[in-house]
């Protein structure tokens, strides 16, 4: 659907640029009236079925509802201080660390930028953050997202670290240097195998020098990961004093190996952590890795919010619209006729192309939105009056209705141009 969406707009960008550097009326005519259509169509598409039940039983709307009409979940965030290495004292939390955190959330659970994600600070180190209409589902992915700081560090592994892990877990021996971490992974058959393997406590490279990550599109549960400058040189450093084929290293994603891979060559700022097969796990990773926080967060308090304003209020508030809106067509039919009639069919393919935009885009519906939209509804009538008022003068003085309507449309575009933006 997305790629037929997708082709689709590429059709009718092509027929508006031929629109656009068309000489002649009537072409321009057939080329305006198919492109006309095929946004009709193409948001007809998009907007029905209003309701589609998925495959789990959950019924979905083409336009999503935003808090203040679905409902949601509400967080209430603090931001912990960081300990200082030397002192091991608290550092203190700064304005800028809080803003730092608030941009952070926001490109973690609002990448796309269309979702309708609410974010406040409040006090010196809390954050409110409310989703709506989200499932229980998303709920713990958004949690999870919310706390994970994203802190990577890559370690390497003891040379002996299969023999020694045991002892070590047993406390039969001790390695100075290294520490003991659990490692879960799936075997051939997808079962998870965990098993205990010996980390050096020295860091090669920290999360600080990842520049980009993102999924590799070729490789399933595979990352790539690019490094600044710095962090090349300590990753090439690092490698190069290796034994291909023998020695491991791992990378810790906020204290939990992610992976272990054996090295088989000397690399520097470029390289992949693969493994992560989960659904989504791949994706999740290189979004967090793309906005690490500078402080970690602890969720306080989430809850469920019922929709502000309740039901009632919303549906008072859509009927009031619809009546005014009715009262104003009703106007335009009895002072116009049947250039009235022209603009309420203008005027219900402007609202179908909106809210079939809305829904293509996945933008949410709220009440400032259903204003919006009245709004927009109202400078569209607004258009109308101008272009018909101007038509009616064009005519009196003398004009072929044909010439009439050319005038009334081009000089009344700067007033309705204005009016719009």
């Amino acid at each position: 659907m997305a790629n037929l969406i997708f082709i689709a707009g590429l059709l009718l960008l092509g027929a508006l640029l031929w629109y656009v550097f068309a000489e002649r009326d009537v072409t321009k005519k057939k080329v305006g009236t198919g492109l006309t259509l095929g946004v009709i169509i193409a948001a007809c598409l998009t907007l029905f079925p209003f309701e589609k039940t998925l495959e789990n039983g959950d019924v979905v709307t083409s336009l999503k509802g935003g808090i203040d009409i679905v409902g949601g979940t509400s967080y209430t965030v603090r931001i912990d201080p960081n300990i200082d290495e030397k002192t091991g004292k608290p550092l203190p939390i700064t304005a800028d660390a809080v803003k730092s955190a608030v941009t952070t959330i926001e490109k973690r659970l609002n990448a796309s930028g269309g979702k309708d994600l609410f974010i406040q600070q409040q006090g010196d180190d809390r954050i409110i953050v409310e989703m709506p209409g989200v499932s229980e589902q998303e709920a713990a992915e958004v949690r999870e997202t919310l706390q994970q700081v994203a802190r990577l560090e890559i370690r390497q592994l003891h040379p002996q670290s299969a023999q020694l892990a045991a002892q070590v877990k047993a406390g039969k021996q001790r390695v100075p240097g290294y520490e003991l971490k659990e490692y879960t992974f799936k075997n051939d058959d997808g079962q998870d195998i965990t098993m205990d393997i010996l980390l050096n406590r020295r860091i090669v490279v920290g999360g600080d020098s990842v520049q980009r990550a993102s999924v590799d599109p070729a490789q399933r549960g595979v990352v790539n990961i690019k490094l600044d400058s710095e962090g090349g040189k300590k990753m090439l450093q690092a490698t190069s004093s290796m034994t291909l084929g023998r020695d491991q290293m791992a990378n810790v994603l906020d204290g939990v190996v992610i992976n272990v891979a054996t090295v088989q060559g000397t690399f520097g700022s470029n390289f992949s952590i693969s493994g992560l097969n989960e659904a989504g796990e791949a994706q999740k990773v290189a979004n967090a890795l793309e906005n690490p926080l500078k402080n970690p967060l602890v969720i306080e308090e989430a809850r469920e919010v019922s929709a502000r304003l309740g039901k009632a209020t919303v549906s008072q508030g859509i009927t009031a619209g619809l009546a005014g809106l009715a009262l104003t067509l009703v106007f335009i039919l009895f002072y116009y006729r049947s250039a009235g009639l022209i603009a309420i069919l203008g005027l219900v393919v402007n609202v179908l192309i909106l809210f079939g935009i809305m829904a293509m885009f996945g933008f949410t519906f709220t009440l400032p939105g259903i204003a919006g939209i009245i709004l927009t509804i109202g400078v569209a009538v607004d258009a109308n009056v101008l272009i018909y008022e101007r038509l009616r003068e064009e005519m009196a003085a003398g004009k072929s209705v044909k010439g009439a309507i050319k005038t009334a449309y081009e000089k009344a575009f700067s007033a309705i141009f204005d009016a719009n933006i």
